[in-house]
């Protein structure tokens, strides 16, 4: 961040999905890994927070996905709980995704 001279950590994100195809139907069980594998920095006195950074978050969850054609488009959805949630905000999340082919 330009302004606070804030710079995050990089992060490593894994998902996983298996599904299977019923009558037109897809559905299975989804997974999901998140972790900062290196540190925040922060610039001390020019920046905000007094110089002082985040714990580097880590997080695993699992879930369903369940998605149908519509015509052309598909239309997936996604939930998930979180089994571990460290540094960040953890619960039950819904994703909603509607893909249209480009023509």
């Amino acid at each position: 961040n330009s302004a606070n001279h804030y710079r995050s950590g990089d992060q490593v994100f894994v998902n996983a999905t298996l599904t299977h195809d019923f009558d037109g139907w897809e559905i299975g069980p989804v997974g999901a890994y998140r972790k900062q594998v290196n540190e925040d920095h922060n610039e001390g006195g020019r920046s905000t927070f007094r110089g002082t950074v985040a714990a580097p978050p880590e997080q695993v969850a699992a879930g369903l996905l369940v998605s149908h054609a519509l015509g052309g488009a598909k239309v997936t959805g996604f939930v998930t709980h979180d089994i571990e949630a460290r540094n960040t905000l953890g619960g039950t999340k819904f994703w909603l995704n509607v893909s249209v082919p480009l023509r």
